[in-house]
């Protein structure tokens, strides 16, 4: 009697009747397990870089491989970095450097992204300017410095504008190559319901090109990085670029390096926040290229 029971209340629920949650009973340690299991390759990271500094510093200190003056010791950098912030020299560059980086990742940015959907998604306008696209992505924009600098004197004007031309190329080239692999079922599917073409473009192209367009934008950030420090080597005076230079050249190498080592922080920074970005955004997947 039992067993019909539970054979017609198992029956009642019916093929249709919501699956029964199950309720998680992971302890403490579970969590403490799957939190090792998933973090092996950032403890890894972490005990190679200390592995590094240790022995560049035992290097430095003990053995003395390269001359001091060359390849500071850690210790060293490390003494130079808090100096340099005490006295308000680093936040001065680098307040100067992320307002002009800022202003030309915007720019850069938002100028790529049309570029590309507009050249992308008309064939027209796609035979006119790829050329011009390409042939100014594989120039070294960097000669456009001194061209500039005469132009419009030591303004953040010229840094601006070289931080944009290292910006905006890797996201027109990402984002029309990801308008061409839009997939044409998609947009054959959203004609039959009578998308127009500005539909088309904002419900079917813009969400699948989403993941070239981050791809783009990470590769730009970084190469706008690139194009800051240079243009503030040459034609500067303020940024990490001058503040590099004028250690250089009074031999405080390890004031050099500290600079050196916070462009290489933000770069992380910069393509961690990126990388992140996307799993908040819908419809997104894995770009291709």
């Amino acid at each position: 009697m039992t067993r019909d029971a539970d054979v017609d209340t198992r029956s009642a629920a019916g093929p249709l009747s919501p699956p029964v949650q199950r309720v998680s009973k992971d302890g403490p340690r579970q969590r403490f397990g799957r939190l090792l299991r998933s973090a092996p390759g950032v403890v890894l990271l972490v005990v190679s870089l200390v592995v590094l500094i240790a022995v560049w510093q035992y290097a430095q200190t003990r053995i003395r491989a390269v001359p001091p003056l060359y390849l500071p010791p850690p210790s060293a950098i490390w003494h130079a970095l808090l100096e340099n912030f005490r006295n308000g020299q680093f936040q001065q560059n680098i307040a100067f450097s992320l307002q002009n980086y800022g202003v030309g990742l915007a720019i850069g940015a938002s100028a790529g992204v049309a570029i590309g959907l507009v050249t992308g998604g008309i064939r027209k306008v796609n035979i006119i300017l790829t050329p011009y696209i390409w042939a100014l992505y594989s120039t070294p924009n960097i000669a456009f410095q001194p061209i500039l600098i005469v132009a419009l004197g030591f303004t953040p004007l010229p840094k601006i504008i070289m931080i944009i031309l290292g910006v905006i190329f890797p996201i027109i080239v990402n984002t029309i190559a990801g308008v061409e692999k839009v997939d044409g079922s998609l947009l054959r599917a959203a004609r039959v319901f009578g998308a127009n073409r500005l539909q088309l473009y904002l419900k079917v192209a813009v969400p699948y090109t989403v993941p070239f367009i981050m791809t783009g934008l990470r590769l730009g950030a970084t190469r706008g990085l690139l194009y800051m420090y240079i243009s503030e080597i040459y034609g500067s005076t303020n940024g990490l670029g001058y503040m590099v230079l004028q250690a250089t050249h009074r031999f405080q190498t390890p004031t050099a390096f500290a600079g050196v080592v916070l462009l290489v922080v933000m770069s992380i920074l910069i393509v961690q926040v990126l990388q992140i970005v996307p799993r908040f955004l819908p419809h997104t997947r894995e770009a291709k290229i």
